[in-house]
Formats: C-alpha cells, sequence, structure tokens
C-alpha cells in the first residue's frame, strides 16, 4: 500500500522547488534571454552601419510608403462604410428596425471624419505658419514693408456627429445609446471651445442619468 506524503514534506519540496528555479535556474534563463538580446542588438546595429546614408533613406522611405498605404485603406474603408449606411438610411428611412443602433455607427464614422480633417488642416497650418515666420523675419529685416499676418488656428468641426447624436437623443430617448450620445455630444462641444454649452449639457447628463 502506497503512503501519502506528509502535507509538511511536501510544502518543503514545492518551496525548495521555486527555490531552486528562482536561484539557479531563472538567472541562467534570464542571462541567456539577455545574452540574445544582446546578440540581436548587436547585430542590427552592425546592419544598420554597414548601411550608407542612401540605403537608410530608401528604407526610412519604404517604411513611410507602407505606413501611408495603410492609413489610405483604412480612409477608403471608412469612406465606403459610410457612404453605404448613409444610402441604407436614405433609402430604408424609418422601416429599419434598431436605427439607433445604425446611427450610432454613422456617428462613429462621421467622428473619424472630422478627427481626420482636423488633422490635415493641422498640417497645412504648420506649412502656412513657417511662411508666415519666415515672412515676419523678412518684415522685422525691413526687407518687406507690409507685417504678415498669421494663419487662422484650425478649429474641430463635429456638426455631423452632434447633428446624429441629436437625433438619437430625439427619436430614441430610451435607446441605450443615449446615455453615451449626450455625454459624447458635451465633449465634443466642449472640444469646439463652447464650454458654456457643454457644461448645461454636461449638467443635463447628471440631471438625467444621477
Amino acid at each position: 500500500m502506497s503512503r501519502k506524503m506528509p502535507n509538511y514534506i511536501t510544502h518543503h519540496a514545492g518551496t525548495l522547488s521555486i527555490f531552486l528555479f528562482t536561484f539557479f535556474l531563472l538567472p541562467g534563463l534570464t542571462q541567456a534571454q539577455e545574452k540574445e538580446q544582446r546578440h540581436l542588438q548587436t547585430l542590427g546595429d552592425s546592419l544598420f552601419r554597414s548601411m550608407n546614408i542612401e540605403e537608410l533613406k530608401n528604407i526610412q522611405s519604404e517604411y513611410k510608403q507602407r505606413v501611408d498605404n495603410l492609413s489610405s485603406d483604412d480612409q477608403k474603408t471608412r469612406n465606403r462604410g459610410l457612404e453605404v449606411t448613409e444610402e441604407f438610411l436614405k433609402r430604408e428611412g424609418g422601416n429599419i428596425k434598431d436605427q439607433d443602433k445604425i446611427l450610432i455607427r454613422l456617428a462613429e464614422y462621421y467622428y473619424d471624419q472630422a478627427e481626420e480633417d482636423y488633422f490635415n488642416q493641422n498640417t497645412d497650418y504648420d506649412k502656412k505658419y513657417n511662411d508666415y515666420l519666415e515672412q515676419l523675419d523678412l518684415f522685422y529685416e525691413k526687407k518687406i514693408e507690409q507685417e504678415p499676418t498669421p494663419p487662422a488656428q484650425p478649429k474641430y468641426d463635429y456638426s455631423k456627429v452632434i447633428g446624429i447624436y441629436d437625433k438619437i437623443l430625439e427619436e430614441y430617448p430610451s435607446s441605450d445609446f443615449a446615455d453615451d450620445a449626450i455625454y459624447t455630444k458635451a465633449y465634443l462641444i466642449q472640444q469646439m471651445d463652447q464650454g458654456v454649452e457643454a457644461r448645461r449639457i454636461y449638467q443635463e447628463v447628471i440631471d438625467r442619468y444621477p
């Protein structure tokens, strides 16, 4: 008949195993991993050091092209989704069941579109501002007579998103998305520098969803 090992023995055996792993095996594994990591890093460093400037520029250009392609694909997918959703809502109208779910998705498309528009405006603004600084230097050096005017800073425009949220709140006040719609509406209005109106809506959120 086999005898069951006493609990204190199994406990100490387990503790000993953990001790051996922690103080003898684990450091060896960690050192091996660190050695391998250093080897890969050295290999990568030597690879880049062996390249000339033109080759490094080509790698950078290829990487940027891949990122741009991914962004372009995302944009095409979003634009197509936006187009299909808008057409579906126009065609079916009030016959759509759970229209609030489709509207909330449409709001997401509009939000992504507004974010991209703002990003593009910022890119254009940076170029215009650099031109403005150059012209300003020329003005201070008295090389031009008229002082240049700084470009207007870009602003967020979430009007389409807010319009969809208003539609959800008006037509589907009991929707599961109603609380998200009103809260996000307040946030977007705040982003558009309409602080007073945003605070009013935040208070409405507190009153309606305590």
